[in-house]
């Protein structure tokens, strides 16, 4: 069993962390669990087994988990990520995102997967995540950015794109005011690119600079 990320949810009785880990069995990803701890006495109080597996990774060492409370219809989300970079070579073209309703805090259901028929690509390599209020931002290798959104009748909407060419493989985002205008920060080892990010405008690039040479962001 291998563990990679945890993250807390709320209740109006309690509050617990979630642990996300799976199984592998001869070489592959076999079988995905969450666990469940509470966090007033730290001891796992449950275990959610789930045996589907979109894609039998020969490795996976890193995945991470997001949660998220819709305001619009009451409920509690977990987002879960793989990245291209964490598993083998041979699936690197093939991550995805699983969105799971947890209406029961300790029986998440999935709701609905993220994969490259969703932006209508043939491949999907997730270089990088972040969900900022609200918004799901996923960055596709040499390819692009996403801007997506979670409608309360659970669908998955694309919002907007923004087409990045270059090898960048990590991503940062916070708002510039109150309005939808985002301040996008990208990187690439020790080179960042920021821009001003007008939803319906092309970005404009408006900074870029090094850190200390052989660094990496």
């Amino acid at each position: 069993m291998r563990c990679f990320d945890v993250d807390e949810l709320f209740t109006r009785h309690t509050t617990y962390a979630v642990v996300d880990c799976a199984e592998f069995r001869n070489g592959k990803l076999n079988s995905n669990e969450f666990f469940y701890v509470d966090l007033e006495n730290y001891t796992v109080i449950e275990t959610t087994k789930i045996t589907d597996v979109f894609v039998h990774y020969n490795m996976l060492n890193k995945r991470t988990l997001h949660s998220y409370f819709d305001p619009r219809n009451n409920i509690d989300y977990l987002l879960r990520v793989v990245y291209m970079d964490s598993v083998d070579s041979e699936h690197s073209n093939q991550t995805y995102i699983e969105i799971f309703e947890v209406t029961d805090a300790h029986n998440p259901y999935l709701v609905d997967v993220i994969d490259h028929t969703v932006m209508g690509l043939s491949s999907l390599s997730i270089a990088d995540f972040k969900l900022y209020d609200g918004l799901m931002y996923v960055l596709c290798y040499n390819h692009g950015i996403y801007e997506m959104q979670l409608t309360p009748a659970q669908k998955v909407l694309l919002r907007t794109f923004f087409e990045v060419r270059m090898d960048v493989n990590r991503i940062a985002i916070s708002r510039l005011g109150f309005n939808d205008d985002i301040n996008l920060v990208l990187s690439n080892g020790n080179n960042m690119y920021q821009y001003d990010w007008i939803i319906g405008k092309p970005p404009t690039l408006i900074a870029k600079y090094s850190l200390m040479p052989n660094s990496e962001v």
